[in-house]
This record gives C-alpha cells, sequence and structure tokens, in this order.
C-alpha cells in the first residue's frame, strides 16, 4: 500500500500553524450566512462549515472525526458558537445533502463512475513509463480535479495504482521476453548458476569493473566484449521507457540469484535483461569517460610542458644557435668543403649521372666497367676523390648526430615555435604517443555518431584509423574515394601543425592523429558527438519526448510554472497560494548550498520529492552561477539562488541595443553590448519545452542534460538558447539581490545554516576521514543515505533536548523569545560520543511519542519572515 504521505493527496497535516487556521478555515460573512441558511442548528451549522472549508482545502470531504480538534475549535471561535459545540450529524441523509450544497457552491460534480475512468485510463498512460504508485495517484489526482469531478477515496486511488502498476508491467516484461531468442534466453539463465567457488556470472554482471582509469582499459574492454556477447540488448528494450529498464534493473540488482529462481520465469529473465542493457551501457559509459579524461590530461600535460619551455627557452635558443653554428661550419661558402662541392659539381653530366647511388665501397674498376665505359676510371676516381674531401651530406649528417641527431634538433625547434606561438598542440604527439596503440583500440570499441548533421570530425577519426598501420612522417590527405578529407574544424594551431606547405596533399602523420584523438573525445563531452549505445554520452535529443506528447502536457506545465513564478516573486493569487507555505518551509527550513554540480543534482533529487515538503529555491554557492543551470532551474520551476561573489567577473545583459539605464548602466557593459537574443529564444521555444517537460517526467535525466547543455556545444542550438534563457534569469537574480538587503542577508543565512550542516554531517560520518573508497556506485549511495539517516537522526535527537529544555525554563519562569531560540543550533556535537560501546538491548524498546508543542508565539517572527520573502498574510 501507498503511504498517502507521499503522494499529492489532500489531508491535514499533523501540525496545523496559527497562520494556515486563519488562511484556510476562517469562514467569510458570506459563507457564514449561507450555513446558517442552510442548517437549522448551532451543531449542524459547524458541521457544514467544517465540510466547505475542508472541501476548499482538500477537494475533498473528510469524515468529520478526522477534522483536526484544532480545526474545529478555530472554525467553532470564527464563528462564534458556544463553547463544547460539536460537529455532529444525527442521520445520514443530513449528511448527504450537506455535501449535495458544499458541491453546488464550490461548481464540483459527483460522478464516480466517470472519476474511476478517468483515473484508470490516467495511471494506465502514466504506467508504460513510470514505476512508483505515488507518481501515479498525482497524475490522477490533477485529471480528476482538471474534470471537475470530485476525488475519490485515497483507498480508490492506491488499489487502481497497484492493480494498473501490476498489470503494465507484466506486459512490458513479456515483450521484453518475447524479443529475446530462446538461446538468449537460455544463455541469462546461466547468469545464475553457481561455478565451484559458490559464485554466479550473475553478480559480475551486477558488480562492475574497476574504475575508468587508463590502468583498467584491458579490464573494461573484456567486460565490453562479455557484455556484448550475452546479446544486442536494445533490441529487447525497444519501445520500453527508460524509466522503466532502471527500475527493473534496480529490482534484479537487488536481488541475488536464489531470490530471482523465486520469481516467474518471464519476470526473472525480463529483469536480468535490464541489468544486463544497463551494464551494456555503464561499460561503455566508463570507456567514453576514460577516453575524455586521458585527452585532458595529455593536453594538460603538453600546456604545462609549453610553459617549462618558456622558461627553459633562453637555454634552448642558445644550444640551437650553437649546433646551426657548427653545421655552417661544415658548408659555408668559403669553406673547403663547399669549395670541393664546387668543383664535383661542375663536372660533366654524365659524372653526375654515374656517381648517383654510388657505393662507397665499391671498386672503382667495377662501377667504371658496370658504366659501359661511359666514364674513365680516371675522371670517376677524381669525382670521388672530391667527395670524399668535401665530405658531401655525409660531413653534415656527421655534424647533426654529433649534436644529438635530427630528431632531437627538429624537437628542439619545435619547442621553440611552440613558444612563439602558443602553440601547444605540436606538443601533444609526445605526450599521446605512448598511448597511440590503446587509443586506437578505445576507438574500436566504441562505436560513434554524429548528433548533427556535421561528420568532419568522424570522418577525420574514420581516416586515421584507415591508417593506422602506418609508420612514416606523412600520410595522404584524401580518403578512399579520392576527396581531400576535411579539416575546417580544427583550430588554426592544429591545421599548422598538420599540414606541411612543402608536402601539399599529406597530413603530418602524428599531428594528424593527436588532432583526431583531441577533437572527438571533446565533441563527446559536448554532445556533438555520441556514443552509441551509451546512456550518460548518448544522444540526449532522442530521449526527449515527442512534440506531439509534450504539446499534450504544456498547458498544465505552464499554470504550475507560471504559479510558481507568481509565489516566487510575491503575487500569489487564488488557489496559488497554497504553494506559498511550502515555499516559505523550502525558504527558512530547507536550505541547500551548493556549487553548480550539486546544483544540479539536488534539482534531479527535488524532482523526485513526495514528502510533504515542496521546496522550490535551491541555495548555490558562488560556483552555482552556470547559465545553463539558472535556465533549467527556471524551467522546472525552482529559484536557484547562489551566494555571489567576484562581483567584477560578472555580466549583466541588456534586453536590447537601445536600452540604458540612468544609474546602473555601467554594470551591463559597453552601451549596444551584452544584450539577449530574444529571436534565438523564440525559434528554439519548441525544443526548450521538450527538454524542460521530458526532465518533469523522466524521460532524461537533468544531471545527464546539464553535462550536455552547460559544456560549450557549438553545433547545438538548443544549448545556446539556454545559455540565452540562463542569461535572462540570472541578470534579474543578480539585480534581485543588489536591490534587495533582506535577499542578501537570507542568502547569506542560508549559506552559512548549511555549511554548518555540511561540517556537522562529515563530523558524524568521521570514518576513512568520510572518504569513501568503494569505486561501486550503489555502495557509494548507501554510505551516503547512511550518513544523511544518521545526521539527520542526531538533529533530531538534539532538537528534543533543546525543546525539553526550553519547556524546563518555560517552567521556571523564564520568557523565551523566538529571536532566542533563532540562535540555537541544533548541530551541536559536545555531548555525542562516537567512540567506545553503545548498549543494544534498548533497540527494541518503543520510545514515547514526542511532544509538538512549544509554548512560544513564533507570529511575529513568522510575518517578519514573510514580509522578508515579499508576502503577506492580506495576500
Amino acid at each position: 500500500m501507498t503511504s498517502i504521505e507521499r503522494t499529492a493527496y489532500p489531508r491535514f497535516k499533523r501540525l496545523i500553524t496559527a497562520h494556515e487556521l486563519h488562511l484556510f478555515f476562517s469562514p467569510t460573512r458570506d459563507e457564514l450566512q449561507w450555513a446558517a441558511d442552510a442548517t437549522d442548528g448551532d451543531e449542524h451549522l459547524l458541521a457544514l462549515l467544517l465540510m466547505l472549508k475542508s472541501y476548499q482545502r482538500m477537494g475533498c470531504f473528510p469524515a468529520l472525526e478526522d477534522v483536526p480538534e484544532q480545526v474545529v475549535e478555530f472554525v467553532r471561535r470564527q464563528v462564534e458558537l458556544p463553547e463544547g459545540t460539536l460537529p455532529l450529524y444525527r442521520a445520514e441523509r443530513t449528511a448527504k445533502h450537506h455535501r449535495g450544497l458544499v458541491r453546488k457552491r464550490v461548481g464540483v460534480k459527483y460522478d464516480q463512475g466517470e472519476a474511476r475512468r478517468i483515473v484508470e485510463r490516467s495511471i494506465r498512460k502514466e504506467a508504460t513509463a513510470k514505476n512508483r504508485p505515488a507518481d501515479f495517484i498525482n497524475i490522477a489526482l490533477k485529471k480528476v480535479v482538471e474534470a471537475g469531478l470530485e476525488l475519490p477515496g485515497f483507498s480508490t486511488f492506491d488499489k487502481m495504482a497497484s492493480k494498473i502498476r501490476t498489470e503494465v508491467n507484466a506486459s512490458i516484461r513479456e515483450g521484453i521476453h518475447d524479443r529475446m531468442s530462446p538461446v538468449q534466453r537460455a544463455v541469462l539463465e546461466l547468469l545464475e548458476e553457481r561455478d565451484s567457488d559458490g559464485t554466479t556470472l550473475f553478480n559480475r554482471l551486477k558488480k562492475p569493473a574497476k574504475g575508468p582509469t587508463w590502468s583498467h582499459f584491458k579490464n573494461l574492454a573484456k567486460r565490453l566484449d562479455w557484455l556484448d556477447e550475452l546479446g544486442d540488448t536494445s533490441v529487447w528494450m525497444e519501445s520500453v521507457a527508460t524509466g522503466k529498464i532502471t527500475d527493473f534493473a534496480g529490482e534484479a540488482d537487488a536481488a541475488d540469484a536464489s531470490e530471482l529462481r523465486d520469481y516467474a520465469p518471464i519476470k526473472q529473465i525480463a529483469l536480468i535483461a535490464c541489468l544486463a542493457h544497463k551494464a551494456r551501457m555503464r561499460v561503455r559509459d566508463d570507456l567514453a569517460t576514460m577516453s575524455t579524461k586521458r585527452v585532458a590530461t595529455k593536453i594538460k600535460r603538453a600546456k604545462e610542458e609549453l610553459e617549462a619551455i618558456r622558461l627553459a627557452e633562453r637555454e634552448i635558443v642558445e644550444a640551437l644557435i650553437g649546433n646551426y653554428r657548427t653545421v655552417l661550419k661544415n658548408i659555408d661558402d668559403g669553406g673547403p668543403a663547399h669549395q670541393a662541392v664546387r668543383k664535383a659539381a661542375a663536372m660533366t653530366a654524365e659524372v653526375r649521372e654515374a656517381l648517383e647511388g654510388l657505393d662507397d665501397e665499391a671498386p672503382v674498376d667495377e662501377v667504371a666497367q658496370r658504366l659501359g665505359g661511359k666514364v674513365s676510371p680516371a675522371v670517376l676516381a677524381m669525382a670521388k676523390a672530391l667527395l670524399v674531401q668535401a665530405g658531401g651530406l655525409g660531413a653534415v649528417t656527421k655534424a647533426v648526430e654529433d649534436l644529438g641527431g635530427f630528431d632531437q634538433q627538429y624537437e628542439q625547434i619545435g619547442k621553440v615555435s611552440a613558444h612563439r606561438g602558443n602553440f601547444w598542440e605540436v606538443l601533444l604527439y609526445g605526450q599521446i604517443g605512448r598511448d597511440r596503440a590503446v587509443m586506437f583500440d578505445l576507438v574500436e570499441k566504441l562505436e560513434f555518431t554524429e548528433t548533427s548533421e556535421d561528420r568532419r570530425v568522424l570522418d577525420a577519426l574514420a581516416h586515421a584509423m584507415r591508417h593506422q598501420g602506418a609508420r612514416g612522417e606523412y600520410i595522404t590527405a584524401f580518403d578512399e574515394e579520392g576527396k581531400e578529407v576535411d579539416i575546417s574544424f580544427a583550430t588554426q594551431n592544429w591545421r599548422k601543425a598538420v599540414l606541411d606547405k612543402t608536402r601539399t596533399g599529406q597530413f603530418v602523420r602524428k599531428h594528424f592523429e593527436a588532432m583526431v584523438f583531441t577533437a572527438p573525445a571533446e565533441e563527446v563531452r559536448t554532445g556533438d558527438v555520441a556514443v552509441v549505445g551509451s546512456e550518460e554520452y548518448a544522444d540526449w535529443s532522442k530521449q526527449l519526448l515527442d512534440w506531439e506528447v509534450v504539446k499534450e502536457k504544456l498547458g498544465t506545465y505552464l499554470d504550475n510554472l507560471l504559479a510558481e513564478t507568481s509565489v516566487r516573486y510575491g503575487k500569489p493569487g487564488g488557489i496559488a497560494y497554497h504553494h506559498i507555505s511550502d515555499t516559505y518551509v523550502a525558504l527558512f527550513t530547507h536550505f541547500i548550498p551548493c556549487g553548480v554540480w550539486e546544483a544540479v543534482y539536488i534539482i534531479e533529487g527535488l524532482l523526485k520529492n513526495s514528502s510533504e515538503v515542496k521546496p522550490t529555491t535551491v541555495h548555490a554557492d558562488t560556483q552555482g552561477q552556470s547559465q545553463p543551470v539558472f535556465a533549467l532551474a527556471h524551467l522546472l520551476g525552482f529559484d536557484l539562488m547562489p551566494r555571489v561573489r567576484n562581483w567584477k567577473g560578472l555580466t549583466f545583459y541588456r534586453p536590447s541595443k537601445t536600452t540604458e539605464y540612468v544609474h546602473i548602466d555601467a554594470l551591463f557593459g559597453e552601451s549596444g553590448k551584452n544584450v539577449i537574443d530574444w529571436d534565438l529564444i523564440e525559434s528554439q521555444f519548441k525544443h526548450l519545452m521538450k527538454v524542460a517537460v521530458s526532465v518533469r517526467e523522466g524521460a532524461i535525466s537533468s544531471s545527464t542534460l546539464l553535462k550536455r547543455l552547460r559544456s560549450g556545444s557549438k553545433k547545438n542550438a538548443t544549448h545556446a538558447a539556454f545559455r540565452e534563457v540562463g542569461r535572462v534569469i540570472r541578470t534579474v537574480q543578480l539585480l534581485r539581490y543588489l536591490c534587495d538587503p533582506a535577499l542578501r542577508r537570507r542568502v547569506t543565512a542560508a549559506t552559512n545554516k548549511t555549511e554548518a550542516f555540511n561540517g556537522f554531517s562529515q563530523w558524524i560520518g568521521f570514518g576513512n576521514r568520510g572518504v569513501i573508497a568503494d569505486n561501486d556506485l550503489v555502495e557509494q549511495e548507501k554510505a551516503m543515505k547512511f550518513n544523511a539517516l544518521l545526521t539527520n537522526a542526531v538533529i533530531f535527537h538534539n532538537a528534543l533536548d533543546i525543546a525539553e529544555i526550553v519547556r524546563q525554563l518555560l517552567e521556571e519562569g523564564w520568557t523565551i523569545e523566538p529571536e532566542d531560540l533563532a540562535r540555537i543550533s541544533p548541530y551541536l556535537t559536545e555531548h555525542i560520543n562516537r567512540f567506545g560501546e553503545y548498549s543494544t538491548h534498548e533497540l527494541g524498546i518503543q520510545p514515547e511519542a514526542y511532544d509538538l508543542e512549544l509554548d512560544v508565539d513564533f507570529t511575529p517572527l513568522h510575518d517578519q519572515d514573510l514580509a522578508a520573502a515579499g508576502f503577506t498574510a492580506a495576500a
């Protein structure tokens, strides 16, 4: 059974504040008159008003005995009924009549049959992509409310969600099973068989290979081959939603082989198939990550080498000058060697022809005889003597070899050239050359595909693959069809390194290879190139919902976004005010400071949040100011509020080129510059909505998406549109921050509070200095959740201790103000002993119910905080 607390089904909160009582349960004069005209006694009057206010708040009728006592007493006092008056119906006919009166007043219909049909349709539709009953119930609730119908009881929603999910999941698993061949099913069944050591291949499937480091390439490559031998899992998962695959794989991962054998055969095979599919994607993710990290490391080292060259430039230049002087002595115009060469060059054409290819060790007579008498032995001997005297090229070669060889001299010249042009590219092959074989192996293991119509990078990579056996200095610049390979995607420096002016139609092989290893790694990172069969590096645009599906959900999405935005900027209206309480809770009791990636993952978590607290504000540290993150947070209904530092480096954007400001124009830079491209945003509106709704619906992970959108793609228009929207939202946020002292205080306080929480959490997780050594993502997540659970348990314990001490002080006659409690932190550690022996015999003892009441009037502080947030009780 689904816990009602995990859903949006309306219910009374366990603790209702005075503010909420006044806001939601105060009858108006008109309502009081309406109820008085329809009833004939105080008991019925109170009962009818409770029915009305409860329905207005929750959209359903509670049983009168379920209405909290504090609500009953509040309404009784509001309408000035005698003390002790209770809401009672002595006949069910009267209660039914009153429910009809309320329905008529609020304008809803009572049609349980139609409501159930709507619930079934919506749940069955959503169950094909989602798996949590709470999600189904929430979606069905919205549909029933939109139809203007009274909500069925929670048990109706819960039973239908469970039943339909079972049916849909069974259908999906049957489809996976049927798309597999009998041989493939048999292979998966063998995974559960135990070896002589008691282990199973199923455990190998669950346990990932070692981390994606270069030294683990062979392990990852073997794992990839083994997983691919199981079958093409992408065919098995055809038309199955990503969320379903993840959930099924998670169920298989949580079970051991013996537990799986208890499942029905079809379910057993389908779950293992999903786990295998996720494992195949993950190993490709690891290999792609390994490649991008390795290339980034090599580029960093090449740049560090360039910096070292700058420091050592003088020494290298002086050495090259000395070397050049030595070579010149052997070939200078006035020297004896050069004079001898000139004499030899003045010989007849026949002599030069005869000398071509001459072996120094060959007897002169034999050479002359072989030449057929064209050149006399005397002339031949004289020419040879002249060459020996001159030393020819051999003298120059010997001089260079004495200086370390041609390769070393070219390398030093290259280093000086690199320095002169900030030219780290020519140094990269020296770093990456040792990895050449592994790089080619990695490219063969992974299948790349373009995410746009631009194939230049992949075509260049394919050209390098065709010539990976080459060892010469140059390779052809033409492909198999005789067309020149297009490297216009490369920077000017790369083209300068790859092209040799003296070798038209050829590439410098080593620099070309370094370039084509670098470019795909960069484009995989930005999402311009995807890895087929990967999850993290897949073509994210294909994971988005179709526009027709998005269009169907767009109205509800925009309504919710507008309501959240209105509340955020202090303009609530009507039912939107229901969100104010949640926003208030989020602002003042649920602060989350973090860097940009923490912000992304927290937004991901908040989208899945099913608790009573519905945070709409994410506090981030200064690093959380990425423009695409601002855009995504806004489109998902969250207010990203980072602590702002380093103002000197921040850019404010104008709405148009002609916009100028009287007092703050300097913030926006040069007049006419830093202007928002509204046309781009408008042209990409559909794509922005597809992204936002797809993330909302769980079709794509926001963290996966942001890795692509914030990584600097030059080919993706959606990336540019997200950046542009982010510029708008961040500029507004910066201006709010500047003009609102209360906001600045709130952001600073939020960051400080949760930095204290982070410190407290680290103090709790003191084992191994808080370092999680396990490479298994599941084990990492467990460790983090256990730490969070223990941290919150200790905080709760501290809060109860603080409350008890406050009660004792109140009994002693002390006056406790809200401001006093605001200065007491629940992150107390002095009384906590992390070490030593702990008794376990009390674990089964049920603790007494904790007391929620604290006789401290928080109303002034509450109103002050609401005012600071831009809300007023009157609104």
